[in-house]
């Protein structure tokens, strides 16, 4: 007779990560959780909401609380059995103060062929922000308007941490002679404001 043994082995939380630790009232984080166990982890929840499974990572979002303070979240990892894992990870929530500049480095890019703009956001702010950047030819008039397909991207969606100066590099490749305007703009989620700058190419 063969007797099948009981699966009384718990899984294991190998890592936490939020994607940003002091954030606005009533914001979102997004987190991540790596989970392994002998038979298969079939289920984590953070704070109690569900996290969906890709590849082997498990994420989803959780929304802050709308008062200022310190807080633990509590993730839960389960298997088939029903036998629980436990951790914990901690976050702030902060009344947000400070700003998020955009700039362009070097001014002018002066270039021939191909070369590498910085876009620098530099944060005063007391949180970790979540700031889209964009770059346009808006409001430039067409004569002085770089082409927007010079760049290799026009977008990014990142994470700026509280006090951080970023760069975000961004190749360019041109012959065209003269000088080329764009406009940079970086939105920030955590003011819902933008801030906007201007730059120049410059081809000999």
């Amino acid at each position: 007779i063969k007797v099948e043994s009981a699966d009384t082995i718990p899984p294991v939380i190998e890592e936490i990560s939020l994607d940003r630790k002091k954030v606005p009232p009533s914001s979102a984080i997004h987190v991540r959780v790596r989970a392994t166990d002998n038979v298969g982890v079939v289920e984590v929840k953070a704070d109690g909401t569900s996290l969906t499974k890709t590849n082997e990572v498990w994420e989803g979002e959780i929304t802050v609380p709308s008062t200022p303070g310190n807080y633990t979240l509590k993730i839960t990892a389960r298997d088939e059995a029903g036998n629980k894992a436990q951790a914990e990870v901690s976050y702030s929530v902060v009344t947000p103060t400070g700003s998020v500049a955009v700039t362009t480095e070097p001014k002018p890019l002066v270039m021939n062929g191909s070369a590498i703009l910085y876009i620098k956001l530099i944060s005063t702010a007391n949180f970790d922000d979540k700031v889209s950047v964009k770059i346009t030819t808006e409001g430039i008039p067409a004569e002085y308007a770089a082409d927007l397909s010079w760049f290799n991207t026009t977008a990014f969606e990142v994470v700026v941490k509280a006090g951080e100066t970023k760069l975000l590099p961004v190749e360019i490749t041109t012959t065209a002679k003269g000088y080329h305007a764009f406009r940079t703009e970086a939105y920030s989620e955590g003011f819902n404001a933008t801030s906007t700058d201007y730059g120049v190419i410059y081809v000999p």
